[in-house]
C-alpha cells in the first residue's frame, strides 16, 4: 500500500512540474489535459481504504514533515519537493500532505510555508495543531511574519482583526495561483492568498484591509500602484464584482466609492485612476440588475457618483446591451435599471449632448431604447416607453423620427406615457420642450405660433414639420438636405459627414470622437492595437512600448477631448467636437471637408 502511495505521489509530482512548464510557454491547451489527468489520479487516490488514515497518523511524528523549512523561500509551485528528491528523501505521503476535499475548501499543491491549513486531523506543515492558538503574535500568527518586511506583516494584521480566527488562507494552486502573480509583489503573499483563495470572507477581509487606513499605508511604502492593483482585480472575471459572495461585492463598492469621494488619505488623484475605473463600469451595470436589494443601491450609487466625475464612459457602458456579448441573456432587471438610469442622468444633465456626446437624443434612442421596446419582458417595455417619452416631450423635432419608426402597439404605449408624464409636471415640461427646441435647432427658424402655448391642430403640423427636418437632416453633423433620403443620408455617411470616418483597421464607419474607444473595444481586429496608459489612444502593439517610453503623447483628462486625426485639444462635449470638425475652417487632418460637401482632394 505504501508503494502505491509513493508512486500516485510522484506522478502527481510530475505532472505538476510539466503543467507549470505548460503555462509557463503558454501552451494552454496541454496544461488543461494535465490537470484533467492530475485530477483523476486524486479521485483515484482519495478511494484508499480506511486503513491508510491510520499509516498517515503514524507520520503525525515525522520531524521532517513538521519542521518549517529554512533558508531560501521556495517558490509557490510543487518545487518545494525537489531539495527532498535530490536529498534522497522518501516523499511524503499523499493522505499526510494532501487533505481531503471534504476536509477543506482547498487542495494544497505544494506551498511556502506561508499558510495555515487548519485541521485537527491531518499533518499541518508549521507544525502541531495544538500550537495553532498559541503561537499569535497580536492578532498575526508568527508563520505568517516570519521572515517578511514590516508592510507585509502589517497588512495581514489587518487582514487577521476583520476576519475571524477560525479562517485561515491555504495554499494557492492551478489557475489562482497563476492570477495572484501580479499582485503579489503589490499586496504580499498571504494578502493574495485571501484574495484569489475560495473563502469568501477572507476576500472581502482583505479588500477592506487594503482600503482601511492602516493597511493603505503600509501598502504605499511598499509600492506605488496598490489602487491601479486593486481596481485591476475587481475587473477580473468571477473576481472583485463579478463575486458570488455579496460581501465580497459590498466591499468593492464600499472601496470604489471611497476612491471616487476621495475618503482614502494619501490617495493618488482620482484623474489617474479613470481609467482603471472605466473597465468596472460593464460590472456595475450587470449588477443593477442584482437579486440583492442592497447590491443594486449601491451600483446604482457608485455609477451616480462617477458620473459627476466622467460621464462620458458612464452613459458610454449604460448605452450597450449588457447581454450582447454573453452566452445566456442577463436579467430583465438590468434593462429596466439602465433606463431607469438613463432617465435620470437626463434630468440632471440633459439630452443635447453638451455634458456627453452619447447622452444625446439620437445615441439615446438607437442604441438602447429602441432595443428595449423590443425585449420580451413587459417592464423593460414599459421602462424603454418611458424613456422615450420623456425624449419626445424634452426634444421633440429630434425624437419624432425615431416615433414613426415604430409599430402602432409601441407608439401606442409611448404616447400613453407621454400623457402620464404631462399630467406629473405640465408646466416643467412645457418650459423644457420650449427651450430644448430653441436651443438645439438654432439653424431652424421658428415660428412664433411654435413657441406659444397653441392647439392640438396648431401643434401636430409643428411635430410634422419638425419630423420632415429631422428625415432629412444628418443627426451627426447637422447638415440638411431636401434631397436626403434613407439611400442618400447613408451614402452621406460613408463619404462626407465630417464628423464620421471609416476605422484603419476594420473599414467601419465610426465617430471620430469615440474612433480610439471603439478602436480598443469594439473593432474586431482590436488585438493588434494597445491603449496607452497616459493619453487612452490606441497604439499598435509592436510600438506601444516605444510610445509609453517616449512619454511625449497628451496625457487625457476628462475635461478635454483629443482629435484622434491632428491631436487638437478642446472642451468636451458635442459642441466641441463640432466647433472643430464640422464648423470653418474644420480639422487639418481630416478628408473631409467640414460642410460635409464631400472628400476634399489634398
Amino acid at each position: 500500500m505504501f508503494a502505491f502511495f509513493r508512486k500516485s505521489w510522484e506522478k502527481l509530482y510530475y505532472l505538476e512540474k510539466e503543467k507549470a512548464t505548460a503555462v509557463k510557454e503558454e501552451d494552454y491547451a496541454s496544461a488543461k489535459n494535465l490537470k484533467r489527468q492530475i485530477d483523476n489520479l486524486r479521485e483515484e487516490a482519495y478511494r484508499i481504504p480506511t486503513s491508510v488514515p491510520e499509516k498517515a497518523e503514524s507520520c503525525k511524528n515525522s520531524n521532517r514533515l513538521c519542521e518549517p523549512s529554512s533558508g531560501k523561500e521556495p517558490p509557490l509551485t510543487s518545487e518545494l519537493m525537489t531539495a527532498e528528491l535530490r536529498g534522497g528523501e522518501q516523499m511524503p505521503s499523499l493522505h499526510a500532505a494532501t487533505p481531503l476535499p471534504a476536509l477543506l475548501d482547498e487542495s494544497p499543491v505544494g506551498g511556502r510555508d506561508l499558510y495555515m491549513i487548519k485541521n485537527s486531523d491531518n499533518l499541518m506543515r508549521f507544525g502541531k495543531q495544538e500550537n495553532l492558538s498559541a503561537n499569535v503574535d497580536g492578532n498575526l500568527i508568527s508563520e505568517f511574519a516570519e521572515g517578511k518586511e514590516e508592510w507585509e506583516r502589517s497588512i495581514n494584521r489587518v487582514i487577521r482583526e476583520l476576519s475571524s480566527r477560525q479562517d485561515q488562507a491555504s495554499v494557492l494552486q492551478g489557475e489562482a495561483l497563476t492570477e495572484a502573480r501580479n499582485s503579489e509583489n503589490v499586496f504580499g503573499t498571504y494578502c493574495c492568498a485571501c484574495l484569489f483563495g475560495k473563502k469568501g470572507s477572507l476576500r472581502e477581509a482583505a479588500i477592506r484591509a487594503i482600503i482601511s487606513p492602516v493597511g493603505f499605508t503600509a501598502l504605499c511604502a511598499h509600492s506605488r500602484m496598490v489602487m491601479e492593483a486593486l481596481l485591476s482585480y475587481m475587473a477580473l472575471p468571477s473576481r472583485g464584482l463579478c463575486d458570488p459572495v455579496a460581501g465580497v461585492v459590498f466591499a468593492c463598492c464600499e472601496a470604489i466609492q471611497a476612491i471616487i469621494k476621495d475618503n482614502i488619505p494619501d490617495l493618488p488623484p482620482v484623474s489617474a485612476l479613470i481609467s482603471h475605473i472605466q473597465r468596472l463600469l460593464p460590472a456595475l451595470v450587470i449588477r443593477l440588475g442584482d437579486n440583492n436589494s442592497r447590491i443594486r443601491e449601491m451600483a446604482e450609487s457608485v455609477l451616480m457618483s462617477f458620473s459627476d466625475l466622467a460621464l462620458e464612459p458612464v452613459v458610454s457602458s449604460l448605452l450597450v446591451d449588457p447581454g450582447k456579448d454573453k452566452k445566456r441573456p442577463v436579467s430583465p432587471k438590468v434593462h429596466v435599471a439602465r433606463m431607469n438610469m438613463l432617465s435620470s442622468l437626463v434630468d440632471r444633465y440633459g439630452i443635447n449632448g453638451d455634458e456627453s456626446i452619447s447622452l444625446e437624443v439620437g445615441n439615446v434612442l438607437s442604441s438602447a431604447v429602441l432595443n428595449c421596446l423590443q425585449h420580451s419582458n413587459g417592464e423593460v417595455r414599459e421602462a424603454a416607453s418611458r424613456l422615450f417619452a420623456k425624449a419626445l416631450l424634452i426634444a421633440p423635432t429630434r425624437s419624432a423620427c425615431y416615433m414613426e419608426a415604430l409599430k402602432p402597439a409601441q407608439q401606442n404605449l409611448v404616447e400613453q406615457q407621454m400623457e402620464a408624464l404631462k399630467a406629473t409636471a405640465p408646466r416643467v415640461m412645457t418650459q423644457d420642450e420650449l427651450v430644448s427646441s430653441a436651443t438645439l435647432n438654432s439653424s431652424a427658424v421658428l415660428d412664433e405660433n411654435e413657441m406659444r402655448p397653441a392647439g392640438r391642430n396648431c401643434q401636430s403640423n409643428s411635430e410634422g414639420r419638425g419630423a420632415h427636418i429631422a428625415a432629412r437632416k444628418c443627426q451627426f453633423c447637422g447638415q440638411f438636405d431636401e434631397n436626403f433620403s434613407e439611400a442618400a443620408l447613408d451614402i452621406h455617411f460613408i463619404r462626407a459627414c465630417p464628423m464620421l470616418c471609416p476605422c484603419p483597421l476594420c473599414d467601419q464607419v465610426t465617430e471620430i470622437a469615440t474612433l480610439q474607444q471603439h478602436l480598443t473595444t469594439e473593432c474586431e481586429n482590436r488585438q493588434l492595437v494597445r491603449e496607452c496608459p497616459i493619453c487612452r489612444e490606441a497604439v499598435r502593439v509592436e510600438d506601444i512600448n516605444k510610445h509609453v517610453a517616449l512619454n511625449k503623447c497628451i496625457k487625457a483628462v476628462p475635461t478635454h477631448s483629443v482629435c484622434p486625426l491632428c491631436h487638437a485639444r478642446f472642451e468636451t462635449g458635442l459642441s466641441g467636437w463640432v466647433a472643430h470638425l464640422a464648423s470653418p475652417p474644420g480639422c487639418p487632418n481630416n478628408p473631409r471637408k467640414y460642410d460635409g460637401s464631400g472628400p476634399q482632394v489634398r
